[in-house]
């Protein structure tokens, strides 16, 4: 399940109802109740208002990386591997699960669980400073 943390404006997920994706367009707190209304966009145009809970994370896949420009290389020894240019000197690489390339190093991701394309844009935009461009 999603977490309202998680609900951040231009952030991809699953929108189950519909079998569909979508992006967060807009989050609206109800502090009195503790609860979150989304507003997602939907695959073929249009929005939908839903709860948290309609939400689920789309898993990071080959696909995926490619669509946000992703090329292949061999910083790995063992396998090759995607990887995104995030600056001058530092890389998001992905081959199963993410990982940091800083000026040529190696750097395995604290969050082990980072498999998700959410988290990928949090990386990203935390590394960067913008928004990542990802054409699903």
């Amino acid at each position: 399940m999603i977490q309202k943390k998680d609900a951040i404006i231009g952030r991809w997920f699953n929108y189950y109802q519909d079998s569909c994706i979508g992006y967060v367009l807009g989050v609206q707190v109800n502090s009195f109740s503790n609860s979150s209304k989304i507003a997602i966009s939907i695959e073929g145009g249009g929005y939908t208002v839903t709860d948290l809970e309609h939400l689920t994370p789309i898993k990071i896949t080959e696909e995926i990386m490619l669509k946000c420009d992703a090329y292949w290389d061999d910083v790995l020894d063992e396998k090759d591997a995607l990887v995104l240019d995030v600056t001058e000197n530092i890389r998001i690489g992905w081959c199963g699960y993410l990982f940091l390339l800083i000026e040529g190093y190696v750097l395995q991701i604290n969050n082990a669980n980072s498999e998700y394309v959410h988290q990928l844009q949090n990386i990203y935009a935390d590394l960067s400073g913008k928004e990542l461009n990802i054409n699903l």
